[in-house]
């Protein structure tokens, strides 16, 4: 269960839209710094074959992320004029399959059509609002834990006025739900229809209240180092001095997203753990490793995981 949902709709002129272009500028001032450096480079390092050779595959590279970042730009900025918004509701790898119909599997227009219209059904979201009953007039949870869904006017000739879901109960944040719902706040409902299974999935989604603070600064505070195969935690007291260190070790390398959240989720709470039973506050330094990654950008996962590494100190080194 989602613990918060928050949605916003842009006014025309699409913030991401601009977003966008203010990317693509940003990349296409660096490619052109870039390939200028590369180029004295070129010059001063004639001598060296291995070097021109290395060098010459990355001015390649280069261009052609420069190319890429100006057609992304023209693009942007077109639409942005035209006030044009892109939205491709069903994905667009499934959008660009039906030009490849038989390498993806499908035998004809077809059967790309009944996928494409069933992917473009599969999901459909019903906004709360904590001034409406229930928190949401669209669709509304009973006393008796049914579900209550408005059918939209169109549709109402086939199927009445109210579609009723019996028997709704969630296995995980049922508890959350109905302290909302006796709050007055809104629930959010989100129906997902999955390709791989039948049937409809309900996800709801409230906001949590603010957790009661239980901890004070004033007692020294935990420090948060994040690593790339691990996290370090400092304890420090009220003068700043370490009194203890915690490893906590990660490794993320080669693992699935699902199995990576699950790693930082189960080492986020063991560190949260402690500084509820220590009373001190969290303290996680912000870094900001965009310039670094960029500088990373052609060389090799692994190295780049260990240079990283290399940059970050350990923690408690005051």
């Amino acid at each position: 269960m989602q613990a918060t949902y928050q949605a916003k709709i842009p006014d025309k002129g699409s913030y991401p839209l601009l977003d966008a272009i203010a990317a693509a500028k940003k990349a296409v001032r660096k490619a052109e710094r870039d390939l200028a450096k590369l180029r004295k480079q070129k010059a001063r390092g004639a001598q060296a074959a291995s070097m021109w050779h290395r060098l010459r595959f990355t001015l390649h590279q280069k261009r052609r992320r420069l190319h890429a970042s100006e057609r992304r730009l023209a693009v942007a900025r077109a639409d942005h004029e035209a006030g044009r918004v892109r939205l491709c509701f069903g994905g667009k790898k499934l959008f660009h399959a039906q030009f490849h119909r038989e390498a993806n599997g499908f035998a004809d227009l077809a059967a790309w059509q009944a996928a494409w219209r069933r992917r473009r059904s599969s999901q459909f979201l019903c906004l709360g609002s904590k001034d409406e009953s229930a928190g949401n007039q669209t669709c509304t949870r009973l006393p008796e834990g049914s579900l209550r869904l408005r059918v939209p006017p169109g549709l109402e000739a086939a199927f009445g006025k109210h579609i009723l879901v019996k028997d709704v109960k969630f296995a995980y944040g049922q508890a959350e739900i109905d302290a909302a719902l006796r709050r007055g706040e809104a629930v959010t409902y989100r129906f997902v229809r999955r390709d791989d299974q039948e049937g409809w999935y309900v996800h709801a989604s409230v906001e949590r209240p603010a957790a009661k603070l239980t901890t004070d600064r004033r007692l020294g505070a935990l420090r948060v180092d994040c690593h790339p195969a691990h996290v370090d935690v400092g304890e420090l007291d009220r003068f700043g001095n370490p009194v203890g260190v915690r490893s906590f070790p990660l490794g993320l390398a080669k693992k699935t997203e699902v199995k990576a959240t699950a790693i930082l989720a189960e080492a986020a709470a063991d560190i949260v753990d402690w500084a509820r039973l220590t009373g001190k506050p969290l303290v996680v330094e912000e870094l900001d490793f965009r310039k670094k990654k960029a500088a990373l950008r052609e060389r090799s996962p692994r190295y780049a995981r260990i240079t990283v590494g290399k940059t970050v100190r350990p923690a408690c080194v005051v």
